[in-house]
């Protein structure tokens, strides 16, 4: 059961990023990588265009979550030797930075909106 929550997990990352075949766990998180970086609300203008991305954001952000939880158990089966790696941190930091973004980002759209709304009331 459990290593069918894995391929799920696995699985479910490919088809958001529309990869076909067998990669490798550092394979799969560069290419995550690089889909939340293209789909960050903050490199389009367009309100729609920015409204999508971040909904698309959001999605990678949460796989991105889920596949460092899998990471981290997978890390839990590595002998002593291996748990020394200090990808498996790396990993796990970049997934704090991306959420504190992804935080910033909330914050911002709430502040834009309430400025919006404070140009728009007349006394």
């Amino acid at each position: 059961m459990k290593n069918n929550v894995n391929k799920s997990v696995i699985q479910e990352l490919k088809e958001e990023l529309q990869l076909v075949g067998d990669y490798e766990d550092d394979e799969l998180l560069r290419q995550l990588r690089l889909a939340i970086k293209q789909s960050h609300p903050d490199n389009f203008k367009d309100k729609t265009v920015k409204e999508e991305s971040f909904e698309r954001f959001k999605k990678l952000i949460d796989q991105r979550q889920r596949f460092t939880s899998y990471l981290e158990q997978k890390t839990l089966n590595l002998p002593l030797t291996e748990l020394a790696n200090p990808k498996f941190e790396i990993i796990k930091t970049e997934n704090e930075i991306i959420s504190m973004q992804l935080e910033l980002y909330k914050e911002r759209e709430k502040r834009s909106s309430l400025e919006y709304n404070n140009e728009n009331i007349y006394f």
